[in-house]
Formats: structure tokens, sequence, C-alpha cells
């Protein structure tokens, strides 16, 4: 006969296992969904410079043979007003190209502030969750429905960066951002702290994360 005690020993491994898995997934989904927008945009980047139109490499290949050909005979008007105009060529590609770029660190803040958006709202809704299980002691006593909607709402967040996440022996859990510690957390139980993209003007590629921008 199986008694109550090995019934309750036997739930208690199937949480901790379900835990245990549920991590491991969270931690996939972070490593690939977080290099995603990197890969897209690099690859944009890439476009954008090997562009047969756009791209500096052939705007500097006529230029540097209009050169060539202009030092062999620098008397010719016509050699030299076609040096002139593949010059024009390579500045105007340096432009255009300049403004595709322009264009690619736009879209890149933008994405970035949209996910921020989604992350807040993951956050919130989290702690609303937390609230509800507050009222009980241990998971085991926690409504299925509940510790399922945190597990979906966790999985959401880590799709959009990686956390850490601290259960609680009722099934609450706590929310760092990246390797946690006390200046990452954006939830601690009912309560959820709001982040906020800074770009630096003077380094376009730098961005800092900013949990409680408006305290």
């Amino acid at each position: 006969d199986v008694c109550s005690s090995d019934l309750v020993s036997v739930d208690g491994t199937r949480r901790l296992y379900n835990e245990f898995a549920e991590g491991a997934l969270r931690s996939s989904y972070a490593a690939l969904n977080t290099q995603g927008p990197l890969v897209d945009y690099a690859n944009r980047i890439i476009d954008v410079v090997g562009s047969s139109t756009i791209g500096l490499a052939p705007a500097l290949d006529r230029f540097y043979a209009s050169a060539q050909s202009l030092s062999g005979d620098p008397g010719s008007l016509d050699l030299r007003g076609k040096y002139l105009r593949d010059a024009g060529g390579v500045a105007s590609g340096f432009r255009e190209l300049g403004s595709q770029l322009m264009t690619i660190e736009s879209d890149s803040k933008a994405e970035i502030q949209s996910e921020i958006g989604k992350l807040n709202e993951y956050s919130k809704q989290l702690g609303v969750v937390n609230a509800q299980l507050h009222g009980q002691n241990t998971s085991a006593a926690q409504a299925p429905q509940l510790l399922d909607q945190r597990d979906q709402i966790l999985r959401e967040m880590s799709k959009l960066t990686s956390i850490r996440v601290e259960t609680l022996d009722n099934g609450e859990v706590n929310v760092s951002l990246g390797d946690g510690g006390g200046k990452g957390g954006i939830v601690q139980g009912a309560d959820s702290r709001p982040i906020a993209a800074s770009f630096d003007g003077s380094s376009p590629g730098k961005v800092e994360i900013v949990i409680d921008p408006r305290s």
C-alpha cells in the first residue's frame, strides 16, 4: 500500500523536477532568443555595406580606377571629369551608407523599447500572480492553474532577456535580471519595478538598462 507520506514525497520530487525542467527551459529560451536580434541587425549591416548599389566597394573601385587612369594622362579633360564624378560617387555612397546605418540604429532602439515594454508588463502580471500565491504556505497547496500561469509568464520573460528566478516555498518567485543580485531585482513578491533603456548619444552602440528610472 502507498501511504500518505509516500504520496507527499513523490509529489515533492515531481515539483522539484518540474522546477528544474522549467529553469532549463528558461535558460534555453534566453540563450536562443536574445541572440536572434543581434544576428538579424548584424546581417542588415552586412547587407548594406556589401550592397552593389549602396555599398562603398563598387564606388571605391571606380574611384581608384579613375585616379589611376588620370595619373597616366593628367591633361585629359575627359579623365579629369570622370575622376571628379567618381569622387562624387564615393561621397554620395558615404552619405547613403550613413543614412542606412542610422535607420538600422533607429530600428534597433525601437525594438529595445518594445521589448522593455513587454518585460515591464510581464513583471506586473507576475506581481499579481505572486499576490494570489501569497495566501498559502506551500506550493503543494496552490491551485495548479496559478502555478502554470506563473511558469508561463516566466517563460515569456526569459524569451526577452536572461533572468534569475528565486522560488519560495509557497511558489512565489522573485525575479532579477541577468545574474541577479540586489541591484537587478525587478519582481519581489507582489511588487514589480519598471525598467527603461538609457541610450548614450556619444556612443550609439551603448545602452544601459535602468531599474526604477523615475526613482
